[in-house]
């Protein structure tokens, strides 16, 4: 649908298909068969485009059920290697996320810079998130997020937790790239991230606590 501005001034309401970048198709739409006035000269078309909205659910119930929606429903929320829900490591980084969460709540701050005691909680907390929600889904919450007690991944748990509180410069980058095209997606032209987006970026860290990454008291 559009608007047409003739040469007089006055608008028309009117529909197209485009095939051609000075050609307009009015076949299949209520123009099509009517007689239309001979153009004239002048003229300006205008793309009006349909409005649609969003709900979006609460973050309590989407750190248990993060998708329910379309293609999100089965291969999980957003994800540069979308394989990577089903294959265990998107999970984990969702229970990590519900769990740093109930860590704060609990001990009133986040996971320290390599305190292998904060990673020993928090891996003690999303066991219990893990088996919570495993109970949901087998009483019938569909989409709950578990995984087998196999696909618990310590290293992901110690590095989640060793560097929650760090700027981590790749990270970083990354996350200034999707920023900006979330602020240009204000303009209307593209579907700003639903929910949820998961990234894993594992290969910035090490498995590791390193042996001379003890705190100066500086900002080093």
């Amino acid at each position: 649908k559009y608007d047409f501005k003739r040469a007089d001034g006055k608008t028309e309401k009117r529909e197209k298909q485009v095939f051609q970048k000075f050609k307009l198709d009015l076949s299949g739409t209520k123009l099509s068969g009517k007689s239309l006035s001979k153009w004239k000269t002048g003229g300006l078309v205008s793309e009006v485009k349909p409005k649609k909205e969003l709900s979006f659910r609460s973050l309590q119930e989407t750190l248990v059920v993060p998708a329910v929606d379309g293609l999100a429903a089965f291969f999980g929320p957003q994800h540069p290697d979308q394989g990577a829900w089903e294959q265990g490591s998107g999970k984990m980084l969702h229970l990590l996320f519900a769990g740093v969460l109930q860590f704060e709540e609990e001990k009133g701050f986040f996971p320290r810079l390599h305190s292998e005691d904060d990673s020993r909680a928090l891996k003690g907390i999303v066991v219990k998130i893990n088996a919570a929600n495993k109970k949901a889904a087998e009483d019938g919450k569909q989409g709950a997020v578990f995984v087998e007690d196999s696909q618990l991944d310590t290293k992901r748990i110690n590095g989640y937790a060793w560097y929650f509180q760090s700027e981590l410069t790749g990270y970083c980058a990354f996350l200034g790239g999707v920023a900006a095209q979330e602020v240009v997606k204000k303009f209307g032209k593209y579907t700003p991230i639903f929910q949820w987006l998961h990234c894993d970026h594992i290969q910035l860290i090490g498995n590791e606590v390193p042996s001379d990454a003890v705190p100066q008291n500086c900002r080093y």
